[in-house]
């Protein structure tokens, strides 16, 4: 399941990445050449690094890029492809690190963990034509490591929010919430007052927290699932930030119970 969910977010990735792949990673795009071998080749791994940033090798490099993202999705060799996807990230992100953002990052540290990930177990393309037999069971490391990573995440979050000023005061959530750039839609105008922001800064801080170790709880774990897809979505439809909020949402499928996920699906075809 966290395979294909992965597989659709970094489809979206792509899309996003296709519409400015010159302008952001290009030769004389907004970072030129001259200016990324001055100031980051020696310090930065990247396919670029050897003039890979030339319009038709951006263009092949993104191709193969795409090619591995539907690879993993349909799970056909996913740990090559995962592979090949997190060298195509992490060249991305270290060819332009101004246009990386901390969704940029966690993608980038899943698809390095999917390499050694067992996910052509089921659901895929290689289990249904009869190469590879279906795996009742799973040697679940690299999966558990991916959810430590999520939970890390969650935690990290609320740790510094709670050295912030602003998160402290109850005022981050307002001046994020009325950045032009990023709202997308206004809050209603009932919700516009001193009472509504600070109780969703407050709320903010426990949500990321509470999720950080409640969905490691079996009692808690699914609602905590829910109240943290409702607030990412709610961020979603609020704030323009590029994947982030999906990026998370992705993240909550590792905690579902494959044994759910399983009495789910032979419900849902019954």
């Amino acid at each position: 399941m966290f395979r294909i969910a992965f597989g659709l977010l970094l489809l979206a990735d792509a899309l996003y990445l296709a519409k400015s792949l010159t302008f952001l990673y290009g030769a004389t795009g907004i970072l030129d050449r001259g200016i990324y071998i001055r100031d980051f080749r020696a310090r930065f791994f990247s396919i670029y690094n050897w003039g890979a940033d030339e319009p038709a090798r951006l263009h092949l490099w993104f191709a193969l890029h795409v090619t591995a993202i539907i690879c993993l999705l349909l799970g056909f060799f996913s740990n090559i492809a995962a592979f090949v996807i997190f060298a195509g990230l992490t060249s991305y992100h270290h060819r332009n690190p101004f246009a990386v953002n901390s969704g940029d990052v966690a993608m980038r540290l899943m698809a390095f963990l999917m390499i050694f990930a067992p996910a052509d177990a089921s659901f895929s393309v290689l289990t249904a034509i009869g190469a590879k037999p279906v795996q009742s069971t799973i040697d679940p490391w690299a999966y558990r490591l991916l959810q430590i990573l999520v939970s890390t995440i969650y935690f990290k979050s609320m740790y510094w929010k709670l050295h912030g000023r602003w998160w402290l005061s109850g005022r981050a959530v307002y001046y994020v919430l009325n950045i032009e750039r990023y709202r997308r839609f206004a809050l209603p105008t009932v919700l516009r007052n001193k009472l509504s922001y600070q109780s969703m800064n407050y709320a903010t801080i426990a949500i990321w927290g509470s999720l950080s170790i409640l969905i490691w709880i079996d009692e808690f774990r699914y609602p905590a699932i829910a109240v943290g897809l409702l607030f990412h979505l709610g961020m979603d439809y609020c704030l323009r930030i590029r994947l982030f909020q999906w990026v998370m949402m992705t993240g909550l499928v590792l905690f579902i119970d494959p044994v759910d996920l399983e009495s789910l699906y032979l419900w849902a075809i019954r």
